[in-house]
């Protein structure tokens, strides 16, 4: 049977801690942290089908103490590491969203010719052509508060 994760523990424990060195949320960020690299490892070898590859408890634990939280960049490797455990485990619309609301990791855009959006990174994804004709009014009310209906616009939460 293949692994398949909505949301994991290793994630809850990244959003907690943030919320600690935000100061929104009583713990202790470093643990969480710590807590987060552990059951990330460990989440990622469950994809593993054919037992070849496995990640031992000695070695999660000697990756864990080499990596500690910094304060001074607690932000970035919370949301960097939680961009790396939701694009491998496949939940790439997490990812999308958690880059929109930390800005981690910094993404450099890159302009081709004839793309949708030029030198920028797309924020959001447009809505459905059909959904102009099925529900025109409430549409049109949506753009009227939120925006343009194109890549660039960004949604109410997303990071300046």
């Amino acid at each position: 049977m293949s692994a398949n994760f909505i949301y994991s523990y290793g994630e809850s424990e990244l959003l907690l801690a943030e919320a600690a060195t935000r100061g929104w949320a009583t713990g202790v960020a470093a643990t969480h942290y710590a807590n987060a690299l552990a059951a990330d490892m460990a989440t990622l070898a469950q994809y593993n089908t054919t037992g070849a590859a496995t990640v031992s408890p000695a070695a999660i634990a000697t990756y864990v103490a080499a990596h500690p939280l910094v304060p001074a960049t607690a932000l970035q490797q919370i949301n960097m590491e939680y961009y790396v455990v939701t694009s491998t485990t496949f939940n790439f619309n997490e990812t999308f969203a958690n880059w929109r609301r930390s800005g981690f990791p910094v993404l450099t855009p890159v302009t081709f010719s004839g793309q949708f959006i030029t030198g920028q990174v797309p924020r959001r994804m447009p809505y459905p052509t059909t959904l102009i004709q099925t529900n025109g009014p409430n549409y049109a009310a949506a753009i009227q508060r939120q925006g343009a209906d194109n890549f660039a616009t960004r949604v109410y939460w997303d990071k300046q």
